[in-house]
């Protein structure tokens, strides 16, 4: 029960320092709580390990070892390196998602090399009505097409 009060207690410290996280400098605060996960992690590793149940597991793991006890000992050290190292690295991939540099702004794209001419200088289609022939140009060239019945007729001219 003792350990679970303590374990209280960080989580209570990581919120206190989350209602000040504004007093401090950014990088400060993603510093602090970084470590900070990485206590509450292992001590919450440390209390599911503890329990009576694994404790057995322990010393049966420790009888099969014999009078090489301390290889044990060396095994089990490694064995929560290796937690430790795992969850530092999963605490930072989570911080670089969530403290990410913002991304540069979108700069437009270069002019081409052959920008498109002002509205004046280009034609554009040009109807009247119904009835009414339709002009477009661009450039030399001059497209008119002739309202009809079925197929239009078109006619290429040039200035």
């Amino acid at each position: 029960m003792r350990r679970l009060k303590i374990l209280g207690a960080e989580i209570a410290l990581g919120l206190l320092l989350n209602l000040t996280a504004a007093l401090f400098d950014k990088a400060l605060i993603v510093s602090i709580t970084r470590w900070g996960w990485l206590l509450v992690l292992l001590h919450a590793t440390y209390i599911v390990v503890s329990t009576n149940r694994v404790r057995k597991a322990s010393v049966r793991l420790l009888s099969g070892f014999g009078r090489y006890a301390v290889t044990s000992y060396l095994l089990v050290a490694l064995v929560f390196a290796g937690v430790g190292i795992a969850y530092w690295a999963g605490i930072n991939a989570v911080y670089s998602r969530l403290v990410a540099a913002p991304k540069a702004p979108v700069e437009p794209p270069p002019p081409t090399q052959n920008p498109v001419p002002p509205p004046s200088q280009t034609g554009s289609a040009t109807t009247l009505g119904d009835n009414s022939p339709a002009i477009t140009g661009s450039g030399n060239k001059v497209t008119y097409e002739a309202p009809s019945e079925g197929a239009k007729s078109k006619r290429e001219a040039t200035k």
